[in-house]
């Protein structure tokens, strides 16, 4: 499942499909504007959902135009009636002196915690020839 810039949606298991299985939405919470700050960074478009610590969490995906990349942790408040997001953490993703993650050099779209580390997917960085990270 992939967060959309700013909008986030709760399905639930709703009548069977053929295969036993099948979605339905239920809410959807959507952040108050594309330029929302957050602990000095903007927080832009999201992409993937990973569960850890009760926290769940999204990296970003504005490519490095607005800062260095980074997850940010958030709570989702379901009361059965209204969903509520609640930005909680930024998690800087920096390489010291190392150019791995120079500005505008990854595009990440996926996240996975692994126990005691991150596993990040990135599509690499299209405005070079030829694609590299």
């Amino acid at each position: 499942m992939k967060f959309l810039g700013r909008i986030l949606a709760i399905f639930s298991m709703g009548a069977q499909s053929a295969y036993g299985l099948s979605l339905e939405h239920v809410q959807s919470a959507v952040f108050p504007e594309s330029k929302a700050q957050f602990e000095g960074t903007r927080v832009g478009g999201l992409s993937s959902l990973t569960q850890k610590d009760n926290l769940f969490w999204a990296v970003s995906d504005d490519k490095g135009q607005f800062g260095e990349p980074r997850l940010y942790g958030f709570q989702v408040e379901w009361t059965g009636k209204q969903l509520a997001i609640s930005l909680q953490k930024v998690f800087r993703l920096s390489s010291g002196k190392d150019t791995l993650l120079k500005p505008k050099a990854v595009d990440f779209e996926g996240s996975a915690w692994l126990g005691d580390s991150w596993l990040l997917a990135s599509e690499g960085a299209y405005h070079l020839r030829p694609k590299e990270m």
